[in-house]
């Protein structure tokens, strides 16, 4: 599953500068939004990863009572 996702980004990220994306009328994307697309997504990890422990012991601070 992995390997399809990553293979599938590849992909996409690569066919508008390949010429079948510019026969399709694929234009590239700038550089300033790969690093946009970088900081969101490692923003987002970095949130989705520290929350749980967090919410874990609230509630099994509640279990305990």
């Amino acid at each position: 599953m992995l390997f399809l996702t990553l293979t599938i980004m590849v992909v996409g990220i690569r066919l508008p500068f390949s010429a079948i994306g510019a026969s399709l009328g694929f234009v590239p994307l700038p550089a300033s939004y790969f690093l946009w697309l970088t900081l969101i997504i490692s923003g987002y990890c970095v949130l989705t990863g520290s929350i749980p422990p967090f919410k874990i012991l609230k509630y099994k601070n509640n279990l305990d009572r």
